[in-house]
């Protein structure tokens, strides 16, 4: 379960309140750093989504393409996370994430690591992101 929470996380940087975002988000700059798939020290845009695609086919338990309540995991407090995270992504708001909504959704996290825009989160824009989460949680405490 921390497994599926952690990953979930990385990916999704959507919907929480501020105290939870900022802890979440120190969290979702640790995990980013694990799209770098050619360890070269940067996260590019295309590394990011496929990572993300990945997850997808983690949280899809039931291997049907579309991610529902019957996905979730049993633990309320998780499944209640998951589904905050990914209430944005459901494009048509039908209840249902399919996988093009998962992978072409919103990329918040990404973005606000990207702090030069240029498509790459270098190592030093990932330290930085993570410092300012950091901070925004031990001032919320």
């Amino acid at each position: 379960m921390k497994t599926l929470l952690a990953l979930t996380l990385a990916t999704l940087a959507l919907s929480a309140a501020p105290a939870a975002q900022a802890q979440d988000g120190s969290r979702m700059m640790d995990q980013m750093a694990k799209a770098d798939t050619d360890r070269d020290g940067n996260v590019s845009k295309t590394e990011f989504l496929t990572y993300r695609a990945q997850q997808f086919d983690r949280l899809d338990r039931d291997d049907n393409d579309v991610l529902t309540d019957d996905d979730l995991p049993r633990m309320a407090r998780i499944a209640e996370m998951i589904k905050q995270r990914t209430a944005g992504m459901d494009a048509d708001g039908n209840g249902m994430i399919t996988r093009a909504e998962f992978t072409n959704g919103p990329t918040t996290a990404f973005d606000m690591a990207d702090a030069n825009n240029d498509g790459v989160v270098a190592t030093a824009e990932l330290q930085a992101a993570r410092a300012k989460f950091e901070a925004m949680a031990k001032n919320r405490r």
